[in-house]
């Protein structure tokens, strides 16, 4: 790992000799893990829990700055819908506290947690659903921003830990999570950005109250029907551990639609319980190591701007569809009752192929002539937090880290709804598991574009 951090901007400037202007903050972490089996998203079988390896939690944190407040809620699941987001805001709304504009709402994507939508063959949890919705806007109402803390930032590099998870194979096409060590992989497709970004609140002069962590990995290490909130939780323990206080820690997912921890180049079983403590533990020490760099945030004043932006749905050839029939009028396919996730689509699983189709036919019959899309962007002080509903591919990341004007722009990935996976324009054409369309992966090969212009418009407007 490299021992370089900076703080947090397209420059890397020091505002040391600015005015240092606190905020309010009110902080909660609660329970939210189910009391009995449920459905757990994230693969394409159903899988039906069986036992709790750790808790899952929400956690909010409430800010008042002189100008503006703002709320942010971070749920232990995969992913929430659009609707559900604008149930929730519209609930805590009432409260006549917080606008829509001002909430923020956002998952980590553990795939080992309740299924808050139908995905494949797993049934959306409605009664968890309902009680999750309950829960959420009861504790947002009693949150009160009462501590008065300065607030830092700060930014730092690593080395491994993520890698880009698609891959030239070659016949020159693009594969999803190929075979690790496969002689037909050429190089990856993309880039990684493997950096930790890092805003802290204190209200002392040494231990933080509450930590934002930027990163973009996937959030997917162990598998099989355990609950659990996979590396982000091991990464908040290493941290509490580390600094002798209950921090709560707040993951904010980094663009990462086409990343995971995967060593292609190696043979080491990267699936499994352990998995997702190596990661949390490693990504624990690169927060530890940022902190001394933070420095603070020169203004106080809280924003918040949205829109929902329309999108029409993701385009599907003659040929597609023409082999979605073949396969769903083939002989039926026997599930052999293992996980089936997208490294079983270079591997041709017929039953993963059926699925897809019958996917892809569900989709031509139900989308709709265009998506409404919600974007968001909440500014405390010069720090900007994009939001973008599913899982953009990391490009879309660190385009938004680069673009001038904010000291720092933490991109957010999974929030205020989920639209899946949003690939840039060119990689549609060369293959892999992202770029098929269904119910839940739904969007133009144009939006990666059009959710870029809007940030880029937004953060310019300020």
């Amino acid at each position: 790992m490299t021992d370089r951090a900076e703080p947090a901007s397209g420059g890397f400037r020091r505002f040391s000799k600015e005015k240092i202007v606190s905020i309010r903050l009110g902080i909660k972490k609660f329970d939210i893990t189910p009391d009995r089996p449920v459905q757990l998203l994230g693969y394409f079988n159903e899988r039906i829990s069986e036992n709790v390896l750790d808790p899952l939690y929400c956690r909010m944190a409430a800010l008042e700055g002189e100008k503006g407040r703002l709320l942010f809620i971070q749920l232990d699941t995969c992913l929430i819908l659009a609707e559900d987001v604008d149930h929730i805001k519209s609930l805590i709304e009432t409260s006549g506290v917080y606008r829509k504009r001002e909430i923020l709402v956002f998952t980590n994507h553990t795939h080992t947690a309740p299924a808050l939508a139908n995905f494949f063959e797993t049934r959306r949890e409605p009664h968890y659903v309902d009680w999750l919705i309950g829960r959420i806007t009861a504790e947002a109402e009693t949150l009160q921003p009462e501590k008065r803390c300065t607030v830092k930032t700060a930014l730092r590099s690593y080395t491994g830990l993520s890698y880009n998870r698609r891959w030239y194979m070659d016949d020159g096409s693009v594969a999803t999570n190929p075979p690790k060590r496969s002689p037909r992989m050429i190089k990856p497709e993309g880039p990684v950005d493997r950096s930790v970004q890092v805003l802290m609140f204190q209200s002392g002069e040494r231990i933080p109250d509450a930590l934002f962590v930027n990163i973009s990995n996937h959030t997917d290490t162990i598998g099989g029907n355990a609950i659990s909130a996979d590396w982000t939780g091991f990464m908040e323990s290493y941290i509490q551990d580390e600094l002798g206080v209950e921090v709560t820690v707040i993951p904010l997912i980094a663009p990462q639609g086409n990343i995971n921890h995967f060593e292609f180049h190696s043979d080491r079983n990267q699936t499994s319980y352990r998995e997702a403590h190596l990661l949390g533990v490693a990504y624990g020490r690169e927060v530890i190591k940022t902190l001394p760099f933070c420095t603070h945030i020169p203004a106080a004043t809280l924003s918040a701007q949205g829109e929902s932006i329309r999108i029409s749905p993701r385009e599907v050839t003659g040929p597609q569809i023409k082999r979605a029939k073949a396969l769903i009028n083939g002989l039926p396919q026997k599930d052999d009752g293992r996980d089936l996730t997208a490294e079983d689509i270079v591997k041709e699983n017929r039953v993963v192929e059926k699925l897809f189709a019958k996917e892809l036919m569900q989709f031509m019959t139900h989308s709709p002539s265009e998506y409404h899309v919600p974007l968001q962007i909440v500014h405390i002080g010069d720090v900007a937090f994009c939001t973008i509903p599913g899982e953009p591919f990391v490009e879309i990341g660190l385009h938004l880290k680069s673009v001038s004007g904010p000291r720092a722009v933490f991109p957010v990935a999974l929030a205020n709804g989920y639209f899946g996976y949003i690939p840039l324009r060119e990689c549609f054409d060369r293959g892999g598991y992202e770029i098929r369309a269904t119910d839940h992966n739904c969007l133009s090969r144009k939006a990666a574009e059009q959710i870029i212009d809007w940030h880029e418009k937004a953060l310019q407007r300020g």
